[in-house]
């Protein structure tokens, strides 16, 4: 008997809780993002910093043509494994941002504007084989592991070189294929 009147007393308690119980909505905001994970990858340079070698005006090679190439400049990406995978698949190019000259726009323009500046002089570009590289055209990163520069005589203007400063900044940038 006592344990037939537990169980009325506890029905009892559990109808008086759900009748007093009222109907309270919430609303719950969800935001997120789904990613495939880390795939930043970076352009390393080494050195950062170059010293053309002085050059004299009759050796100087022509804009587009090929050179000796000296003082390398090495390339590499790093990064996630994605980055690694795009290079390997050769889908992962260098891209070359800078002054392009006022000639044909295929080296960099020397932004030297002092009076000591040399004219009709741009700053080739050029890889480990002394082959020309157009800043205009991206380079894949699986061929290119080095890089030089060196003093060109500039095409298509009138100005013949003249001796004097050589001054120019060049940012590389990965370009995905």
């Amino acid at each position: 008997m006592k344990i037939f009147y537990s169980v009325l007393i506890l029905s009892s308690l559990m109808t008086g809780f759900a009748a007093q119980a009222e109907d309270v909505s919430a609303t719950l905001s969800i935001t997120g993002d789904a990613t495939s994970g880390p795939t930043g990858c970076e352009v390393n340079m080494n050195p950062t910093t170059i010293a053309l070698d002085t050059i004299d005006l009759d050796a100087l090679p022509w804009q587009g043509g090929n050179t000796i190439p000296k003082n390398p400049i090495n390339l590499s990406i790093s990064g996630s494994s994605e980055c690694y995978a795009l290079v390997l698949a050769d889908r992962m190019a260098y891209r070359f941002v800078g002054t392009p000259d006022a000639g044909e726009g295929s080296v960099l323009a020397n932004i030297d504007t002092s009076s000591q500046a040399a004219k009709g002089v741009g700053i080739g570009i050029f890889d480990m084989h002394g082959k020309f590289l157009d800043i205009r055209k991206t380079v894949s990163a699986l061929d290119l592991q080095r890089i030089t520069m060196q003093v060109v005589s500039l095409k298509g203007t009138e100005q013949k070189p003249t001796e004097g400063h050589v001054s120019g900044n060049l940012t590389v940038q990965i370009e995905r294929l």
